[in-house]
């Protein structure tokens, strides 16, 4: 059930002493922002915070980071809190608006987090392209392996069997050793347990939670490519990505990002496309994400060359260019923004990344050759570009005209 626009849950948020506007300027220094160093504790998917609010005043001797994706649900979670700690002062919490699918972003090893709480994550039911997204899939777990400390703790609570059997499997491939395990959490007796809105409700319908807690442990050889002292130090593993521009009728099918409250590509439009999942070839990966992002079924497509993004502060991203003209099916909704054909020509006039107009440009003018285009940025911006080995001069910034709904002309 979708929660009711809450108008006061920003300005209240923005107002509060404990909120966080910016989790990503405080990455790798956490610990800084509370006023005793305290053993840290981060809660992925908070919610409304009704659990979250009772164990973080019980453990006053722990400090909390709750995370959520939505304003409006943690500007409850911010009165549950007031709530809780009356006349006290909530010294001990900390809330900020993030994707927990991307947690690396905002917690670094230099944060050493000795647990981290998942309580009744999204199980994706019956949509098995959807598995990556679980909060206890191998890419999240080897995330949270990087800011975890040794035999740092993953506290996790579900109501569904498949997720939960699932989730074992997944914590055990990725170096997770199992210290205790319910799949009746009532009956168990295990303390302390802090109830949240999901877990009475369950209750009450004689619903059983299942809950175990895993220590991270070493990585098993198979999985390992670095030694685990040597990971630790390591900076996180590229990540691949495919990205397709496919035309019809002199358009492309354009993703205008505007879905996600804390989408890193927010507002800006792109192709079409997404992660490597385990043991995809490039044109697997195409294929699957196309599919799952658009409804369509390509059926003619062409490798056009790899870039290679830069970061400061991420892993460096490997992405494979694609362009097709062939597909079956039709137009469906896509969760990550709004699809839209545009016309060739006016696409430059969108809000793009700097380093999408480069190659964009060289597929559009008609380079027939396969290219390799490193891009470099600072912050979110370009500053440069090499293709071939052959540096190239940068785009020229854009600043289009809006319209009053704050769309831009197409």
């Amino acid at each position: 059930m979708r929660m009711r626009k809450k108008k006061w849950a920003e300005p209240e948020l923005n107002s509060c002493p404990f909120y966080v506007p910016d989790p990503r300027a405080v990455r790798g220094k956490w610990n800084g922002q509370f006023p005793e160093a305290k053993p840290l504790h981060v809660e992925l998917g908070c919610g409304k915070g009704v659990s979250t609010a009772q164990m973080a005043f019980d453990q006053r001797d722990v400090n909390f980071v709750a995370v959520d994706l939505i304003s409006d649900v943690l500007g409850v979670a911010k009165r549950n809190i007031e709530k809780s700690y009356g006349e006290s002062r909530a010294d001990n919490i900390l809330l900020c608006i993030h994707d927990v699918a991307r947690v690396s972003q905002i917690f670094a090893p230099e944060d050493r987090v000795q647990r981290i709480y998942l309580s009744f994550p999204n199980p994706w039911n019956g949509r098995h392209r959807h598995q990556k997204r679980c909060l206890t899939h191998p890419r999240q777990l080897m995330q949270y392996r990087e800011f975890l400390t040794d035999r740092g703790q993953i506290w996790f609570k579900t109501d569904n069997d498949a997720l939960f059997d699932d989730s074992v499997t997944y914590l055990m491939q990725c170096g997770f050793r199992l210290i205790y395990l319910t799949r009746d959490l009532a009956a168990s007796g295990f303390q302390p347990n802090y109830l949240s809105e999901h877990e009475i409700m369950y209750r009450s319908q004689g619903v059983k939670i299942k809950f175990l807690i895993a220590e991270k442990a070493a990585l098993p050889v198979k999985t390992a490519s670095l030694p685990e002292q040597t990971r630790a130090s390591a900076r996180p593993a590229p990540e691949m990505t495919t990205l397709c521009y496919i035309e019809k009728d002199g358009a492309y099918l354009m993703l205008h990002r505007v879905k996600k409250t804390d989408d890193p590509n927010a507002g800006k439009w792109l192709g079409v496309g997404g992660h490597f999942e385990h043991g995809e070839s490039p044109e697997e990966c195409l294929v699957r994400e196309v599919r799952e992002e658009t409804g369509l079924t390509l059926t003619r497509f062409r490798h056009r060359g790899v870039i290679t993004f830069c970061f400061e502060d991420n892993p460096t991203e490997y992405m494979h260019l694609f362009t097709a003209d062939g597909f079956e099916g039709e137009l469906t909704d896509c969760d990550e923004g709004v699809l839209k054909w545009v016309d060739k020509d006016k696409i430059d006039a969108l809000p793009m990344w700097e380093g999408d107009r480069v190659f964009f440009r060289l597929i559009n003018e008609g380079r027939e050759a396969f290219f390799s285009l490193k891009l470099v940025y600072h912050a979110d911006h370009l500053t440069k570009a090499i293709l071939d080995g052959e540096s190239v001069p940068l785009p020229a910034k854009r600043a289009p005209e809006l319209h009053q709904n704050g769309s831009e002309p197409i």
